[in-house]
């Protein structure tokens, strides 16, 4: 049953994260670990999950909505991050509208992480590069094929056919890294993937760091099992995201030189 429920993890997003919980505890499995998978099994067959992919209006961007989650537990620490990718129409005053949206993932962090910035952090930058990627596929379904050598040389010009843009919803990530000049984090590892980040702007990969309020962040979902399931299944079955709270938007000039 479990590894029928890890199958359905593949469409059924809402419920990943308590189906990524109870893995973690099949070795050694306890009636209540039972019990809970009894729990997610009759959610799965109570609510529906459905996707719509309806026509999106001009310009078109690749969206990346990324969040994660820490929490201590009896001396150890547990982090999770989760990301979702869609093909997203363009606009300057919000992330959301129409929206394709076609990766969901949401799992534990390899890297160690020490707090929630380090785990917003992370998660941000893994899930930019996924985020790359399918902007690569579709540079290749736009402008036909491509050899390997022209989608690296569109790589490091930025010149895909739609542009990558994030979204988070810390306020501390965001700051940090659309700030003038970076300070140093409290864990001072983090300031080389802090840089990291902001030079993707500076060649073009990042275009846009979206913040939004936690209300309104989808990925919410997918790293807490407390949250509200009913926001992201309503995106996935309009194909559209409506945002509430006010957002912020971040974008440094194509070319620059982030300065510490």
């Amino acid at each position: 049953l479990q590894g029928a429920l890890g199958w359905a993890a593949n469409t059924r997003h809402d419920v990943a994260v308590y189906i990524g919980a109870l893995q973690r505890n099949q070795q050694a499995p306890k009636i209540k670990d039972v019990i809970d998978l009894n729990k997610v099994l009759k959610w799965v067959k109570r609510k529906k999950c459905t996707v719509l992919f309806k026509k999106l209006v001009s310009p078109l961007k690749i969206l990346v909505i990324s969040d994660s989650a820490f929490k201590r537990i009896a001396g150890d620490s547990l982090a999770c991050k989760g990301h979702l990718l869609a093909l997203a129409e363009m606009r300057m005053d919000t992330p959301g509208g129409g929206a394709h949206f076609l990766e969901a993932v949401s799992r534990r962090h390899k890297r160690v992480n020490r707090s929630t910035f380090a785990a917003e952090t992370n998660g941000l930058a893994d899930a930019i590069e996924p985020g790359k990627v399918l902007a690569m596929q579709y540079t290749e379904v736009v402008k036909g094929v491509c050899y390997a050598s022209q989608l690296a040389e569109m790589m490091e010009k930025g010149e895909w056919a739609f542009p990558v843009e994030a979204v988070v919803d810390a306020m501390s990530v965001f700051t940090n890294i659309t700030a003038a000049d970076v300070k140093l984090p409290l864990e001072e590892s983090l300031i080389a993937i802090v840089m990291a980040i902001r030079e993707q702007f500076s060649v073009g990969h990042l275009k846009t760091l979206w913040l939004c309020q936690t209300d309104d962040m989808l990925a919410d979902a997918l790293t807490k099992g407390a949250v509200h399931r009913e926001p992201l299944l309503k995106a996935l079955s309009t194909g559209s995201w409506t945002l509430t709270g006010k957002v912020k938007r971040a974008a440094l000039p194509l070319g620059c030189t982030p300065k510490r």
